[in-house]
């Protein structure tokens, strides 16, 4: 008499049920991961215009004149520019450096402060001073954070500028840069709910 051999497998139920744990196990875990692929994409924002803004400092320094990072809110780019003595008869203009294209934000990371009242020094935020065009008209939604040959951060009266801070958010968070009146850089995070920005935390 032939033996009936047992069938090997899953049943539909069980692979049902393992699907279904599996769902559930990936809904916790999107999220959280999409929160972690959040968070690098602004701090690497934030370093990047940290490290665009320490190089700017140099370049001044090398070519004795001055240089400046812009930040233009529309497009969210920003990138560095020199001052060119030949320039317009020789009365001197903005040039781009020739090496490196504008760099553009992260995708759904945006200049701003996200509501955040106080910088990490307890002041009231501020933002870089507009950027000048060579005949020294500010251009509208712009900043600019510029340095003389010294590496010293200015404003258009060759001084301290009030504000040396550029900001930026992803809704989420808020990453700031702060220039100090010696060119010293400094990046700062914190979250947005921290509206009165008592919780900074540096990079």
């Amino acid at each position: 008499m032939a033996r009936v051999r047992k069938q090997e497998g899953f049943s539909l139920i069980e692979l049902m049920i393992v699907v279904a744990i599996a769902l559930v196990i990936a809904g916790f875990a999107v999220p959280a991961f999409m929160q972690t692929l959040r968070n690098f994409r602004i701090a690497g924002d934030a370093r990047s215009m940290n490290g665009e803004l320490l190089t700017a400092k140099m370049r001044a320094a090398a070519r004795f004149t001055r240089t400046r990072v812009q930040f233009v809110r529309a497009t969210r780019q920003f990138r560095s520019q020199w001052w060119d003595k030949t320039l317009n008869g020789g009365a001197g203009g903005w040039a781009d450096e020739a090496v490196g294209a504008p760099q553009v934000l992260s995708e759904g990371v945006t200049f701003g402060d996200g509501g955040v009242a106080n910088n990490p020094e307890g002041n009231p935020i501020g933002f870089a001073d507009p950027c000048l065009d060579d005949g020294g008209v500010p251009i509208a939604g712009t900043a600019c954070i510029v340095f003389n040959s010294r590496g010293f951060p200015i404003d258009a009266t060759l001084l301290s500028p009030l504000s040396s801070e550029v900001y930026v958010t992803d809704v989420s968070q808020v990453h700031g840069v702060l220039v100090s009146v010696t060119g010293l850089t400094r990046v700062w995070r914190t979250d947005t709910v921290d509206t009165e920005g008592a919780n900074w935390i540096r990079h």
